[in-house]
């Protein structure tokens, strides 16, 4: 009986161990956003932090509609944004920044896709982590003028199905539009 007790406790605490989320913070595509120094948190306009069952929700609703989307979002753990004025004081040291978050997250294995420099207070950079055949992470750092954007998707997403979703850009308006009836953004 102590035994088949000991059994049962064991398949229990396996069980609570094998559900038990690690924390987005941990998860290789993470970035700290708010960290940056992009924005001014006191001025952010746009916030965005959707996780779990939010985006379980999105998927589902999606599944008819688009299966690629209700796929992507299934593997996605984390989508932030924050959006709004750039911090008063030096463009330049601004742009710094930006540079410093590039040159950060490529020294821990994110490779930089696009970079964009227009004028000195412009700049658009995308990176993503990648590991085996699945994207964990992408981060968007968006500089321009007087706003700011930074975009930080977590997952393990599979190349394929993202890759068919930027090839449909009607997808990215069932996004809005999922996102706007979740009361998540404006329509």
């Amino acid at each position: 009986m102590k035994s088949t007790v000991t059994v049962v406790a064991l398949l229990i605490a396996a069980a609570a161990l094998a559900s038990a989320q690690t924390p987005v913070e941990r998860e290789p595509g993470y970035v700290g956003v708010e960290s940056l120094g992009l924005l001014d948190p006191g001025s952010v306009e746009v916030n965005i932090n959707l996780t779990g069952a939010m985006l379980q929700a999105l998927a589902s609703s999606s599944q008819r509609s688009d299966t690629d989307l209700a796929t992507l979002l299934q593997d996605v753990q984390r989508v932030r944004v924050l959006s709004g004025p750039v911090p008063a004081g030096d463009v330049a040291a601004l742009v710094a920044k930006l540079h410093a978050a590039v040159v950060r997250l490529e020294s821990e294995g994110w490779i930089r896709l696009v970079s964009i420099h227009e004028k000195d207070d412009e700049e658009v950079a995308v990176l993503s982590l990648e590991s085996g055949s699945l994207i964990h992470g992408i981060a968007v750092l968006v500089l321009d003028g007087d706003e700011a954007v930074v975009v930080n998707v977590v997952g393990s997403m599979r190349p394929e199905v993202l890759g068919r979703l930027l090839g449909s850009l009607d997808s990215l308006d069932h996004v809005t539009e999922e996102l706007a009836e979740a009361g998540g953004a404006p329509r």
